[in-house]
């Protein structure tokens, strides 16, 4: 079957496929997509090893309350049925049918880093591509402060911003081959570029006069890709959310997928703050899109680690009860390229390959969420949405 297959493969040691820098670091051209398959015979027997480390993330002390419970959200080829079977989700809310995406749908992927795209919604974009849907991938960072796994992949104790910002171009490069893989473009990705592990301080501090964040990381207070959309662009809340109207008004998303705001990174929540922000006050004319989002970062879900293809995504207990569920379900041959995809993250997997390889499972859980109430925006944002109330009252948005 694929999935035995698909673990096979995974379990045998590589030899990269590609040559490797002096430096460690793959020659792969910044703006160029490599070959589709590249992430499976550049990869090394990541799963071999049954100690291997649990991924970093941080949790923070930042976490939101939970937000009220949404209406209906986005489509694809969501389930419904009477929960149970995976432990907590006995006691899930229940799941709703809607339909399938078509050929008049446009997708939108809001993604904080380079890989959280294909772990929340690989096998939804697959769908996407299937149907026909118009598809838009956008990255508000190139992930480059992952500063534990660039160690652990340079194999050499030592970084500096340079080696960063070249960490942050592979980790870029690394998710055009996995978009490949799914049959996506490159000219279908958009790449902001703005620092990772940076927009909740952003979110919250860096508006109007403030200066603009300044990070060790890259040692920039603006935005140095040079193949970035937002390039030379200031580290300031005024652009990433000036970036995403853009994206809004210019795509005309039908559906959305989105970062979770209760997800334990705080990119992950800032994110979905972000686009709260742009969806009030991006063009009044703009089609009121469905918007679903995707936990990837809450405690110790999701169990058991590993590639396991054929097993069904567990609810996540911190929000099992607290959300309305969709669930998309995946075919076999969905969840084994969802798994190969996560495999292109070269980057990555070395020293959290089991829990990233966990998401390869038989369905994607989604969530809806209501926009934040007024007060939770930084006073910057608050100001721009009253001037636009006249206007989003007259598209009948709902306002906070």
């Amino acid at each position: 079957m694929a999935a035995d297959r698909l673990k096979a493969v995974l379990q045998t040691s590589y030899k990269c496929g590609n040559a490797v820098c002096s430096d460690g670091f793959s020659r792969f051209p910044a703006s160029t997509a490599v070959t589709p398959t590249a992430g499976i015979q550049a990869g090394k027997a990541f799963l071999s090893d049954s100690n291997a480390p649990e991924p970093y993330s941080d949790h923070g002390s930042e976490r939101r309350a939970a937000p009220h419970r949404g209406q209906a959200v986005a489509r694809g080829d969501f389930a419904a049925g009477p929960a149970g079977g995976d432990g907590i989700e006995a006691g899930a809310r229940p799941r709703k049918h809607d339909p399938v995406l078509t050929s008049q749908d446009r997708l939108l992927v809001l993604a904080p880093h380079e890989d959280d795209e294909v772990l929340g919604a690989a096998g939804v974009l697959q769908q996407a591509v299937a149907a026909g849907s118009q598809i838009c991938v956008a990255y508000a960072t190139y992930g480059d402060h992952n500063v534990l796994a660039f160690l652990f992949y340079r194999k050499r104790p030592w970084l500096n911003s340079a080696i960063n910002r070249r960490m942050g171009e592979l980790r870029r490069a690394e998710s055009i081959e996995a978009m490949s893989l799914l049959g996506i473009s490159s000219n279908q990705l958009t790449f902001l570029g703005y620092p990772d592990n940076c927009l909740m301080q952003i979110w919250k501090r860096h508006w109007d006069d403030s200066p603009p964040y300044y990070t060790w990381i890259t040692a920039a207070d603006r935005v140095p890709y040079a193949d970035a959309v937002a390039f030379n662009r200031s580290h300031k809340g005024n652009e990433i959310l000036a970036d995403l109207e853009k994206i809004l008004r210019e795509f005309r998303p039908t559906h959305i997928i989105v970062s979770h705001p209760r997800d334990g990174h705080p990119d992950h929540r800032a994110l979905y703050c972000f686009l709260d922000a742009a969806l009030l006050k991006a063009d009044s004319g703009l089609l009121r899109p469905r918007i679903f989002a995707y936990p990837l970062h809450l405690a110790d879900w999701p169990r058991p680690r590993g590639l396991n293809p054929r097993l069904s995504m567990p609810f996540p207990a911190e929000l099992a009860t607290t959300e309305t569920w969709w669930v998309a379900p995946l075919t076999e041959r969905e969840a084994d390229l969802k798994g190969r995809a996560i495999g292109c993250f070269r980057s990555q997997l070395g020293l959290k390959s089991r829990w990233l390889l966990t998401f390869a499972r038989s369905r994607e859980l989604f969530t809806s969420v209501d926009p934040l109430p007024l007060n939770d925006r930084p006073q910057s944002v608050r100001k721009q949405i009253e001037e636009a109330r006249p206007a989003l009252s007259a598209a009948n948005h709902p306002l906070p």
